[in-house]
């Protein structure tokens, strides 16, 4: 099993590539903060990334869900991976529990796919960026958290999605 790590701001269209990668017969892991963040919100909790207890859930699932990954599934692309995980713990000024290190450590990745964002930012839905501004802050955490591990950053540009998964084909 190989997977890959689709990631980048909001609004960058890692969704729409993973459902495009999926369709395509691709095991793929869609993004969990938002199954999380409907769940919350089902409860009560307005903006839940703002609790101190999202990013360890996160992670949490995060490890469930590739723990979960059938070792014959082949090529994997995953929407976000662990590190992300790091990169919004520093940006919400949270402790990063030691326990993230060493599943950092064993979650590895064969390449990381860093997609350029889309001319637009959409603060409906799912997001816990409240601007660009806040968006790219957390972008630049992202890159920072595969880079300080030994990630090369592959950058897709910001181009149509069937072109984006030729793009990203042509690198695996």
């Amino acid at each position: 099993m190989k997977k890959y790590v689709i990631t980048g701001p909001s609004c960058a269209g890692k969704s729409t590539l993973i459902q495009e990668l999926e369709a395509r017969g691709f095991h793929v892991i869609k993004e969990l903060a938002k199954s999380y963040i409907l769940e919350q919100k089902n409860k009560g909790i307005n903006k839940p990334w703002l609790n101190h207890d999202f990013q360890p859930a996160l992670l949490k699932l995060q490890i469930e869900h590739e723990s979960r990954i059938p070792k014959s599934a082949g090529i994997v692309f995953l929407d976000r991976g662990v590190n992300d995980i790091l990169a919004f713990f520093q940006h919400r000024k949270q402790k990063v529990p030691k326990e993230l290190d060493r599943k950092i450590n064993k979650y590895k990745y064969e390449k990381v796919f860093f997609l350029e964002p889309l001319n637009f930012f959409d603060r409906e839905g799912f997001r816990a960026e409240e601007d660009r501004d806040e968006a790219k802050a957390i972008a630049d955490l992202i890159k920072k958290a595969y880079k300080s591990h030994g990630y090369e950053i592959i950058m897709v540009p910001a181009i149509g999605v069937n072109e984006r998964v030729e793009f990203i084909l042509k690198h695996i």
